[in-house]
Order: C-alpha cells, then structure tokens, then sequence
C-alpha cells in the first residue's frame, strides 16, 4: 500500500530515542510500528479510518498530578510534590476534513478512545506548534484550529481543548520563534508571508470579537471586498424614527418658527 504521511513519536524524557512510528496509508490505514533497536518496526497496532489521511501527528500531553502525601497547601511549599504523568495522542487530518484522535499506549502501542470531529471542507494539514512552552498542534484546513493541553490540570481526553481560530484561511505553516515573538507562527496564505500569535485568554475562548454600536436596530449585514480590504456594511433602521440630516432640518424648520415647545429631534 502506497504511504500518505508519517511521524515519529516525541522522544520520551529520560530516553535517547523515539518509540513509535505512524504511517499513514492512501487505503484509509494507519499502523504503528515499533522502532526499539530489538524489535525494529515490529507491526503495533493498526486502525482503518474512513477516509485517507492527509498528516499524521503525535502530540504528547503532561499531566500534573498531586502527590497522594500532599495536600494543595503543602504543594505550594514543595514544586517536586507534583508528579507529571504523560498521556500520548495521535491525530489523523484527513482529506474530507475531519481530524481523528486516538490514544496510544505508552508501553504496547495500541490505538484506543478514537474521537473525530469536522473542522472544515478542506483536507487537514498538521503542524507542530508550542503554547505556553508545551507542545501543541496547528490543524490548517478551511480556518485554522488549535489543539493543545488545557491550562488547568485534568486527565484524559478532557485535558485537550481543539479552539477553531479567527484567521484568513492558511495554506501552510511552522512554528517560529524569536526575541521578540519566542512562540510565534509563521504562515503562507496565497501569495503572502505572515507571522502571527495565537494568543486566548481563556480556554474555551473560540472567536475573536470586536462590539461595534449602532443608532438604530441592524437589519442587514453585507460583506463588501473592496480592494484589499473587507469592509461590512450595515442598514440599520427603526419604527417612527429619522435620519440624521432629517433630524437636524425638522429642528432647524422648528427653531425658525419659534415654537417654544419645539425640541431637538
């Protein structure tokens, strides 16, 4: 079977080489492969997908986990009362789509807890990023989307968030880092060049927003491209109410006659 993608799992702590290999098939397959120097690419596990799989990425999550001798207070006296436990992930961005989840076993290999969630017509490119100095992933298809641990200690599937961000659609990307930007994204969309943050306050945070006033009711919202610009147009409107200049020529009208009950409008 012709090979799609591949990626090597992230080399363990306290261990000089990697442990799995992930290849991705054109038939919808995906095999782990051993690559301990005794048993090299002894077949681990495999899972047939529904669709082919455009990326393959590990992306390994470290748990915080008390100590059971110590207490919350006593944690914050003693930083080597937490105990960091790994749990390892591998996500399949495939060519309709959707991105697949699954859990692998540490020691054996296995692919279990599969999840799948759509994030957009186009087929899914994953790229390695960092967030918050911890391994995370850019997913890149119709909008990007990042998936990456959760700020508060938790376990399981539940310790990742997958946050759809508010971006022009990106045709490629890496990780990027410099003085000024030590956990930057560098991107290609079209024709330009662009470096960016993807900076949320908060973890369930899913879109950018911006409120803008309006005078009167919105009633309908056009998106008009203008140049190299996108500009919204919004007619807005209310019951028994006037326009600006209407406003100010009744009051002007009013204030001529001298009608003392006339008021601004």
């Amino acid at each position: 079977t012709d090979i799609a993608c591949l990626d090597l799992s992230p080399i363990p702590a306290g261990r000089a080489r990697t442990q799995f290999l992930a290849v991705g098939c054109f038939d919808g397959m995906v095999k782990i492969f051993n690559l301990d120097p005794t048993d090299l690419l002894d077949l681990l596990a495999s899972v047939k997908l529904n669709e082919a799989p455009e990326s393959l990425r590990f992306l390994t999550v470290s748990l915080r986990v008390l100590s059971n001798n110590e207490n919350s207070t006593q944690q914050k006296k003693k930083k080597n009362a937490i105990l960091k436990a790994d749990s390892i992930y591998l996500f399949a961005g495939l060519r309709n789509g959707v991105c697949q989840r699954l859990s692998v076993d540490e020691l054996s290999g296995d692919l279990t807890e599969p999840t799948s969630r759509f994030f957009g017509p186009r087929q899914i490119r994953l790229v390695r990023i960092f967030r918050e100095q911890r391994p995370a992933l850019l997913a890149l298809s119709s909008k990007p989307w990042l998936l990456a641990p959760r700020r508060e200690a938790s376990q399981g599937p539940a310790a990742l968030v997958e946050i759809p961000i508010a971006y022009d659609t990106l045709d490629f990307a890496a990780s990027f880092k410099s003085e000024q930007c030590p956990e930057a994204i560098v991107a290609v969309a079209g024709t330009t060049l662009r470096i960016f943050v993807a900076e949320l306050k908060q973890d369930d945070q899913t879109f950018q927003s911006q409120l803008v006033p309006t005078l009167y009711t919105p009633r309908v919202c056009i998106n008009l491209p203008i140049a190299d610009r996108q500009l919204l147009l919004i007619a807005e409107t209310d019951q028994h109410r006037y326009t600006e200049s209407e406003a100010r020529a009744l009051s002007i009208a009013n204030k001529e006659k001298g009608d003392e009950d006339a008021m601004d409008i």
